[in-house]
């Protein structure tokens, strides 16, 4: 699967540096029943302030799974006073293909 991480600026107010260091995951059972060591990591944002990551990522993933898992533990300095991690993502699109079965027919 090929998936496409598309954080275009569709807001003002915006913040692109929640985006920084954030962790992209493929799975066959949701989130809400696995822990990180149990997924498949396809990619991982290692930006730092006061760097910002790219608007638009590709990432390759070549895996089989069922959910797509983006997650972030970073707690922006900018953010202070407020602590924790926030991620903004605006659009997430996930491209794949069927796997393909192969039949053998018998004709009579």
């Amino acid at each position: 699967m090929l998936i496409y991480l598309n954080i275009i600026d569709f807001i003002e107010h915006w913040k692109q540096y929640r985006f920084r260091q954030f962790y992209l995951d493929v799975s066959d059972l949701p989130a809400t029943q696995t822990t990180t060591a149990q997924r498949t990591r396809c990619y991982t944002d290692n930006t730092t302030a006061p760097n910002l990551p790219p608007n638009i990522i590709d990432i390759p993933c070549k895996q089989t799974a069922r959910y797509v898992i983006v997650e972030t533990t970073y707690d922006a300095p900018e953010d202070d006073p407020y602590k924790g991690a926030v991620l903004e993502i605006c659009e997430i699109q996930v491209k794949g293909c069927f796997k393909l079965e192969i039949a053998t027919f018998h004709i009579l």
